[in-house]
C-alpha cells in the first residue's frame, strides 16, 4: 500500500509547474499570497518594534517573533515557488527607522 504513495510522490516531484498549476483553485492561490502578504506585514512591524525596543526581555521575544515569521515566510514561498505563483513585494530585510524610542509609548 505505501507504494503506490511513493509513487505518487516522486511523481509529483517531476510534475512541471504549469501542470501543477492546473491542480490548485484561484481561491487556493490568493489565499497564499494573502498569508504570505499578511506575514511580510507583520514581519515588517515587528522589525520596526524591536529597533525601538530598550528592554532585553522585550527584544529577545521580538526576535523569537521574528524567526518564527521567516520560518513561516520560507515555507509559503516554497510552495508559492512549486506551482509557479509570483511573490508580493517583500518589504526591506532591516526596518532602519528615525523614529526615537521615546516618542513610541504605549496606551495606559
Amino acid at each position: 500500500m505505501k507504494i503506490p504513495v511513493i509513487y505518487q510522490q516522486i511523481t509529483d516531484l517531476t510534475k512541471p509547474a504549469e501542470q501543477k498549476q492546473k491542480e490548485i483553485g484561484v481561491s487556493e492561490v490568493w489565499h497564499l499570497n494573502s498569508h504570505l502578504q499578511m506575514r511580510y506585514n507583520v514581519l515588517e512591524t515587528t522589525n520596526i518594534l524591536k529597533n525601538c525596543a530598550q528592554n532585553p526581555e522585550l527584544r529577545l521575544i521580538l526576535d523569537s517573533g521574528v524567526e518564527t515569521l521567516q520560518d513561516q515566510i520560507e515555507r509559503i514561498e516554497k510552495i508559492m515557488a512549486d506551482y509557479a505563483i509570483p511573490f508580493p513585494l517583500r518589504p526591506p530585510v532591516d526596518a532602519n527607522t528615525t523614529i526615537m524610542p521615546p516618542i513610541v509609548k504605549t496606551r495606559k
